[in-house]
């Protein structure tokens, strides 16, 4: 008996490793996607520019890595582009009525989703990473950054954390763009959902998931700038991000199952 139930859910685990295959060869093929990459060193450039003519010797690394990951890049760059690309997920698919086929033969509706949210997770581990070679190598250009082993090592442990909650947090533009035909106003809603999540951070940040979000990636108080937020503060955003994803997860499972 467990033994069976061991071998179906390896099986299930196998066909979802397929399906986020054939959804990676899918977008090899739209190479604006792939030129969305190229946006990975915009802060960091954008950051060695100005503290090097600014003429200001002996940055601390965080403040550096402040400006190049913490900053804009986390809050509007990376949340823009995988607001388009979950949009794009669906677009083609839908717009070709290629979804179809997937109920005929047939595809689970969780795994269909989590194939697409996984599609989420690959590329912003893809962009944060590169974000991350570029900004240790800036940091070093522009010869006003004294990096060590420990800076290098705190800045890779906070890049994996934004890798892995950003998708998390974008969870719910997934599911609305799985509902909403076209592709203008998902990517409407990206922008209204970036703005909006930026409006409440500093009032009430427990509300929304991007908001939320950065109470977490400060949780220790070391980004110059942001104060420390307060444990009882860490327990509602968490509970903040977990309750906008399980909605959302439940009406695309809904939505799915009307579909099919």
């Amino acid at each position: 008996m467990i033994w069976r139930i061991i071998s179906k859910r390896s099986q299930e685990g196998k066909e979802l490793l397929k399906f986020i295959h054939i959804e990676l060869l899918k977008l090899r093929r739209r190479k604006c996607l792939i030129l969305t990459l190229a946006a990975s060193p915009i802060m960091p450039f954008l950051s060695m520019l100005y503290f090097k003519y600014i003429g200001k010797p002996n940055v601390e690394p965080v403040l550096f890595y402040k400006w190049s990951v913490f900053g804009f890049t986390c809050w509007m760059i990376l949340p823009l582009i995988l607001g388009i690309l979950s949009s794009l997920l669906f677009y083609t698919e839908s717009s070709n009525h290629i979804n179809t086929y997937f109920w005929i033969i047939p595809v689970g509706k969780l795994k269909y989703f989590l194939g697409k949210f996984f599609i989420l997770f690959i590329y912003s581990f893809i962009f944060i990473l590169l974000t991350f070679i570029w900004t240790v190598l800036f940091a070093d250009l522009s010869g006003c950054v004294a990096q060590e082993i420990s800076s290098i090592f705190y800045l890779s442990r906070k890049c994996i954390e934004i890798s892995i909650l950003l998708p998390l947090v974008m969870l719910p533009l997934l599911a609305a763009a799985m509902l909403i035909n076209g592709y203008v106003l998902p990517v409407c809603l990206t922008l209204v959902y970036i703005f909006s999540g930026f409006m409440l951070a500093p009032q009430s940040p427990c509300l929304h998931p991007l908001s939320a979000f950065s109470v977490l990636l400060n949780r220790d108080g070391e980004i110059p700038g942001v104060p420390m937020s307060p444990p009882s503060l860490l327990v509602s955003a968490c509970c903040c991000i977990l309750l906008w994803d399980f909605f959302s997860v439940l009406i695309a499972g809904i939505s799915l199952k009307k579909k099919s």
